[in-house]
């Protein structure tokens, strides 16, 4: 039977045990090694996903106006661009999901963009008398509208342009210590744009957090957003991982860094029994379709 030396085994050893020591010992007090962030001006418990879509239609100034008048702590919304360069706030690609028209949004002249189509829940109501519950909104219409609510907003095609524009309202409206924003494969161009506007996670770096969660090797890496967005969970056709980890939170959390989390499929938490597990798992914010709902449970489940 071969036995190895002693002296090999040590070698080869030692390192592997220095290795899970430093990696426990940073995990435990990561501000060492990067410091800690500065925490956000504004509150992010309750976020409007889409201006509370599921109360309102969504992404209309009067579902941003409800969500203001309800308390919610954030409007969260998706920007594109049309045709003839105006910044609409809108959520798909294409308007075929909810309108009667069909194609691209970037394809569309603002003038041209159809009317929204309410889901079933929302037709015969009273707030459909408003016209702007059927009229997508220009981005600097939500900015002056609300001009304290806190936005979180995301660039939805990397395209340099719409984020040059988008940075532009923002400082035109003085919205810098009021936004939170990202923009998928765009993050480079935001910090490019400005350095200090809070910004999130894109997909790709929330893949590389929970990669070296799970390897040790997060101690030791950089993270420059200071938001982390995720879903509950991710489902493959293999397999379903729950995306609640308290032990990475509370490694984020001494980063300086908050957890944002929003539901796989429908993009937001709508049920009392998520938002049970979302909070045991020390999250910092949810998006919420509903979010008088989670308002009121907050209120009632109040430590």
């Amino acid at each position: 039977m071969l036995r190895l030396e002693p002296s090999i085994l040590t070698y080869i050893a030692t390192p592997i045990i220095t290795y899970c020591g430093l990696s426990y010992f940073f995990f435990r007090k990561p501000e060492i090694l990067h410091g800690k962030k500065k925490a956000p001006k504004f509150k992010y418990r309750v976020l409007s996903h889409r201006g509370g879509a599921g109360d309102r239609v969504e992404n209309t100034l009067p579902a941003f106006r409800y969500s203001t008048e309800i308390d919610a702590d954030m409007l969260e919304l998706d920007v594109h661009m049309t045709k003839d360069g105006e910044m609409v706030v809108f959520h798909d690609f294409t308007v075929d999901r909810n309108t009667e028209a069909t194609g691209p949004i970037k394809d569309f002249n603002y003038n041209e963009l159809p009317k929204l189509v309410p889901i079933p829940e929302h037709r015969d109501q009273p707030f459909l008398a408003d016209p702007d519950s059927t009229r997508i909104p220009k981005l600097e219409e939500v900015f002056e509208a609300f001009p304290d609510a806190a936005i979180h907003l995301e660039v939805k095609p990397t395209n340099p342009e719409l984020a040059e524009k988008v940075y532009a309202l923002i400082k035109k409206y003085n919205r810098q210590e009021k936004t939170l924003w990202g923009c998928g494969k765009g993050l480079d161009m935001l910090y490019d744009l400005d350095p200090t506007i809070s910004k999130f996670c894109s997909a790709k770096t929330v893949m590389k957090i929970i990669l070296s969660y799970y390897t040790g090797l997060l101690p030791f890496i950089t993270i420059r957003e200071n938001f982390y967005n995720i879903p509950t969970s991710v489902t493959t056709k293999w397999f379903t991982l729950n995306l609640l980890m308290p032990k990475l939170f509370e490694h984020l959390h001494r980063r300086g860094m908050n957890v944002l989390v929003f539901a796989p499929v429908v993009g937001a938490v709508n049920t009392a029994e998520g938002f049970k597990a979302c909070l045991d798992a020390g999250v910092d914010g949810m998006f919420t379709d509903k979010p008088v709902f989670l308002r009121q449970y907050l209120k009632e489940n109040s430590s």
